[in-house]
């Protein structure tokens, strides 16, 4: 396992995914959605990572599908932390 330092950033981005991410069931993938696309520039910066793209997820009802800005990376060793 890696070893991460415990920054005031770090927590802001452990925050975020806590509060509006998903840790997938494969045990790899970390993924963020927010309305704030800034947001999550933000947070891909905290991590060290430039070649991620946002690209989008639809969430509501059918007939009333809206698109919000979502990232996805794939890190074991970040995941596991």
């Amino acid at each position: 396992m890696s070893d991460f330092l415990w920054t005031a950033n770090l927590a802001y981005a452990v925050g975020l995914i806590a509060t509006d991410g998903c840790l997938s069931p494969d045990g790899r993938h970390i993924t963020l959605v927010s309305k704030d696309k800034d947001q999550l520039v933000v947070f891909l910066q905290i991590l060290g990572r430039k070649n991620i793209k946002i690209g989008s997820c639809r969430s509501g009802r059918p007939g009333d599908l809206t698109e919000y800005p979502r990232v996805q990376l794939g890190d074991v060793s970040f995941y596991k932390w």
